[in-house]
């Protein structure tokens, strides 16, 4: 691709919200690979359940005084935390993903002049070598496809059973609570 073409793409590195990255914390002093991508791939939910716990107190303490039956205050809630949850999938599913496919990008180098015998290696971490007989690499593949299963494929894959599951009540001109989110 031409560099011209690809500075424009630049642009969306504002947005990348991997960990080490948002808080320029090289990615070794993670750990190992495993360990970068399962804290890569787990921030997020952390960062939901802080954030619905706090809805969960604001909202208790919002409306302790209106004397709201409880339905009504867990309707305001899960109003609220949903749309905060949409919100934050909606902004990091994009560099979680990068983060995963990271653990399978690998660069080849020839190694021996005259064999024409070439070794590849991981990008995100030059110490594991691409070959199936390698523990590192089969770890990282373990670890690859079951976050591969939960963001690129489950996150948007639930996204779309939320707007099936609103569907009739847009058709309808309607608005509820999960419309609305």
């Amino acid at each position: 691709m031409h560099p011209a073409f690809r500075s424009w793409f630049r642009l969306f590195d504002i947005f990348n919200f991997g960990l080490s990255e948002l808080f320029g914390i090289p990615g070794k002093c993670f750990g190992s690979m495993n360990a970068r991508l399962l804290i890569g791939a787990g921030w997020p939910f952390l960062l939901v359940l802080i954030l619905v716990s706090g809805i969960f107190i604001y909202t208790i303490f919002t409306n302790i005084h209106q004397r709201l039956e409880r339905k009504d205050v867990l309707s305001i809630f899960w109003s609220r935390s949903i749309k905060a949850v949409i919100i934050i999938v909606y902004l990091v599913l994009p560099s979680v993903c990068q983060q995963i496919f990271d653990a399978k990008t690998c660069q080849s180098f020839a190694s021996n002049d005259t064999k024409d015998k070439l070794q590849s290696y991981l990008i995100a971490d030059w110490s594991i070598k691409c070959e199936n007989g390698d523990a590192n690499y089969e770890g990282v593949k373990k670890v690859f496809w079951a976050l591969f299963v939960i963001w690129p494929i489950a996150v948007p894959v639930g996204v779309f059973v939320l707007l099936m599951f609103i569907r009739p009540t847009v058709q309808s001109n309607k608005t509820s609570s999960l419309a609305e989110a």
